[in-house]
């Protein structure tokens, strides 16, 4: 990871991080939690308890936790250790408060309308997942218990990757008791498990007949855009198998699902996009390349009847397109009318919100930032302020 790519997060937290209490107290924990999450994912661990203490909610233990599984992974255990210490403490002395047990006052008053039951299941899970990998199972299911099941899935679906190499049965096994429960969260953990185990299972026909059958009975309740992205996975499973008929079978499935639905451009793009990056990665590069100058060539069209709150990230999907066909000029020039498009906004608060989506955008796809990209952003940065 490019040393620019971390510093640009730095600098679009000190930015997120002016954002006032009121009323953008919310927002900015959530795009700060955002932000931080992409320097715990490229490893930027020393600097994070620099910017941890400027959330103010129930993101800053849950991220704590995620930071002591990242510390975990890369055998800082002591630290890691610390870190999960203080979040358990948090947790226990919370629930004490809801259960009676401490009487709340002051700041701990403050704690139990802070962490209602669903926020704090949400830094439960991440404990629990933390247990997992360390490969203490006693103390993930103790953490898990009694959480409510649309925030149990991720976990659940956690625990049935990590047995997908090694044990087909058990991992098939979980994913079918989410499938066949009673949440949204928890049916497409499932259906993302299944496309997982088909593209590890690929060359086994009985296992993968099973798994197209399982995908094809529970993926028919599901919202279109996800069902999209299955086919586009498993076009790309069956490509790297030789199965290049079965590949371009999923492939024109998924386009048609495209071009025979009515989404808003919000929606619309990043499906065409992938759509294309997919193209890309079956070997139908002209059609890619031709779809991609096509789909920039129809957001030129519309960009007016495009709010000025959704450019950037409409933008972005677009920019990603002609990342993988390597025309990073083009990319680029995408990636700066983001930048623009945003500040075509008066306020500060969605332009902030646009940073981080352009910040992600960049990050997932590695992107090196250039010096001109490095101006653009900077002046961004710089115009923010009141209004928020």
């Amino acid at each position: 990871m490019e040393k620019t790519q971390n510093e640009i997060i730095i600098s679009a937290i000190e930015a997120t991080s002016l954002l006032p209490d009121i009323p953008h107290e919310r927002t900015r924990n959530r795009e700060l939690s955002s932000l931080i999450s992409l320097l715990i994912q490229n490893e930027e661990l020393d600097k994070i308890n620099l910017y941890l203490d400027r959330i103010t909610d129930w993101r800053k233990p849950k991220l704590t936790a995620n930071l002591a599984l990242a510390n975990l992974k890369n055998g800082n255990k002591k630290i890691a250790e610390e870190l999960i210490n203080e979040v358990q403490i948090l947790v226990e002395t919370i629930e004490g408060l809801k259960s009676g047990k401490i009487f709340a006052t002051g700041e701990y008053k403050d704690l139990v309308e802070t962490y209602d039951d669903f926020r704090l299941d949400r830094v439960k899970v991440a404990i629990a997942q933390y247990y997992w990998f360390f490969g203490d199972e006693e103390n993930a299911i103790k953490w898990s218990q009694n959480v409510l099941a649309t925030e149990k899935a991720d976990f659940i679906k956690e625990q049935a990757e990590s047995l997908s190499t090694t044990d087909y049965n058990s991992s098939l096994s979980i994913n079918n008791i989410l499938a066949n429960g009673e949440t949204f969260e928890g049916k497409k953990a499932a259906i993302d498990g299944y496309v997982l185990l088909y593209n590890l299972y690929y060359q086994d026909d009985e296992k993968r007949t099973q798994i197209e059958e399982l995908i094809d009975k529970f993926e028919s309740s599901m919202p279109v855009m996800f069902r999209i992205e299955w086919l586009h996975s498993m076009a790309i499973s069956a490509y790297s198998f030789g199965d290049y008929d079965k590949a371009i079978d999923y492939y024109t499935e998924a386009s048609l699902w495209i071009a025979d639905s009515s989404f808003r451009p919000r929606l619309f793009f990043p499906l065409k996009s992938s759509n294309i990056i997919t193209a890309k990665k079956i070997g139908l590069v002209e059609d890619a390349r031709d779809s991609a100058i096509l789909l920039h060539n129809e957001y030129d069209r519309v960009e007016e009847s495009i709010y000025n709150i959704h450019r950037a990230d409409v933008l972005c999907a677009i920019a990603e397109c002609f990342i993988i066909l390597e025309d990073f000029n083009k990319s680029e020039e995408l990636y700066c009318n983001a930048f623009f498009q945003s500040e075509k906004n008066p306020n500060s608060k969605p332009r902030v919100e646009d940073l981080t989506i352009i910040i992600s955008s960049l990050i997932k796809n590695e992107v090196e930032i250039s010096s001109n990209l490095m101006y653009v952003m900077s002046e961004f940065i710089d115009k923010l302020g009141a209004p928020w």
